[in-house]
């Protein structure tokens, strides 16, 4: 009986214990994981959800959100610095 006991108090600790662990773990990960750089592709109010890539050797920007293509102005003209 005092084996049953036992095993039923270490599985008592278990149900407690783990989900706890878990929670801590991922509020650890939330906090310590820093938000993401804004760059100019996005608008005031939050993220546009593409990245910025720019040619080290040409200097033109492409825009990526699942597919590249080039990064254009208002004018039409592909953005180079």
């Amino acid at each position: 009986m005092l084996d049953f006991l036992k095993t039923l108090n270490y599985a008592a600790l278990a149900i407690l214990v783990v989900p706890l662990a878990w929670l801590l773990l991922w509020l650890w990960v939330w906090l310590a994981v820093p938000e993401p750089a804004r760059d100019d592709s996005d608008p005031p109010g939050g993220r546009s959800g593409m990245m910025v890539f720019t040619d080290s050797l040409t200097g033109c920007q492409y825009l990526y959100r699942g597919s590249l293509t080039p990064r254009m102005d208002r004018t039409g003209k592909q953005v180079c610095k």
